[in-house]
């Protein structure tokens, strides 16, 4: 006599069917008959753990809004969004969770609620895309940075050009009135070919800084430069605060060095800018008057250039350090939310 043949869906079924009641009795519980509370002497079966909630890919934390530029918020959200390597991890993650969401509806929630099943993946791949908008958001404020020290230098060149201008043509009127010799307009010339080659140099640096940060933000290179027109210096930002967090103290300890080395770079800075200043305007009065030569002058003035550049340098930098240190405390907390809600807490 032949034995009846099972279908294979009727036996992948009952698979199925056995898992989930060798599941179910394996599970933790209360054992039957009524009880009124755990005995002396005895500890009650421990809670299971809290389902670890799905994270939102959006960004953890805005920090860019806290330098109070709008034109940097409105680059970081545009080229957020703008990414196309960021649109389709984005959308392959909303994809993926609504198969997700349709596995736990019917007949196959049992299976996915015991299993937890893919949670934990779709969790991990929304946590990656979470450090890449936040890191892409740095790339962008740092670019942003380099573009406004780099038009903070042009115009501080251009500004101290017509100075170094008008102090050759003084040393050509003083050559030609037999005051001095050739050598102060030599000197003049000299200086005036030196700052008009770096102002050449910065200009072209600048327009591929601001290339890059058009294609990056996502906005219309004409329409970026139109937007910046007028923004000759570098702004000031709000280093974050105290954290709180695990792991942000070891995420920001270097950046918040470097901050702290910044900032203490900068108040020199800023005493050195008050001495030169006051030498140049000695010297430039000095030189008008014949008691001085034109080399003092030339150094008075090269050097209150190379301070002030310095300066802008200086806060190009704390605005970096402060950056990385948002960035990163950001990512440190996203990653201490995430363990503490898969932990249940």
């Amino acid at each position: 006599m032949r034995r009846p043949v099972i279908p294979k869906r009727t036996s992948l079924l009952l698979g199925l069917l056995l898992v989930g009641a060798l599941a179910a009795c394996a599970a933790p519980g209360t054992p039957p008959g009524p009880t009124a509370g755990p005995t002396a002497g005895t500890t009650p079966a421990p809670r299971a753990p809290a389902a670890c909630p799905s994270i939102d890919p959006a960004p953890a934390q805005a920090w860019w809004n806290t330098a109070g530029d709008a034109l940097l918020s409105r680059l970081v959200a545009g080229g957020l969004s703008a990414n196309p390597s960021l649109q389709r991890r984005a959308q392959a993650l909303a994809l993926a969770r609504a198969r997700a969401q349709r596995l736990r509806e019917g007949w196959r929630r049992w299976l996915a609620q015991t299993l937890d099943w893919p949670a934990p993946r779709l969790r991990a791949r929304a946590l990656r895309l979470e450090r890449a908008r936040q890191r892409e958001a740095e790339a962008i404020a740092l670019d942003y940075v380099e573009v406004r020290r780099l038009r903070a230098i042009l115009a501080l060149r251009l500004r101290l050009q017509r100075q170094f201008r008008d102090d050759a043509r003084v040393a050509v009127w003083r050559r030609e009135a037999g005051l001095v010799s050739a050598v102060d307009g030599g000197l003049g010339a000299t200086m005036v070919g030196l700052n008009a080659a770096a102002i050449d140099s910065t200009r072209t640096r600048l327009a591929a800084a601001t290339a890059r940060l058009a294609l990056r933000g996502g906005m219309p290179p004409r329409r970026l430069r139109s937007a910046l027109a007028g923004v000759t210096w570098m702004p000031r930002w709000r280093a974050p605060g105290a954290c709180g967090a695990p792991g942000c103290a070891a995420a920001g300890a270097r950046q918040r060095a470097a901050l702290a080395a910044a900032r203490a770079r900068a108040t020199t800075l800023r005493e050195l800018q008050r001495h030169a200043q006051d030498t140049v305007a000695d010297a430039r009065t000095a030189y008008r008057l014949g008691s001085w030569g034109f080399a003092t002058l030339y150094v008075a003035e090269t050097s209150v250039l190379a301070v002030r550049a310095e300066r802008v340098d200086a806060r190009a930098d704390i605005a970096g350090a402060s950056i990385r240190l948002w960035t990163d405390e950001a990512l440190a907390r996203l990653a201490a939310r995430a363990t503490r809600s898969c932990r249940g807490g």
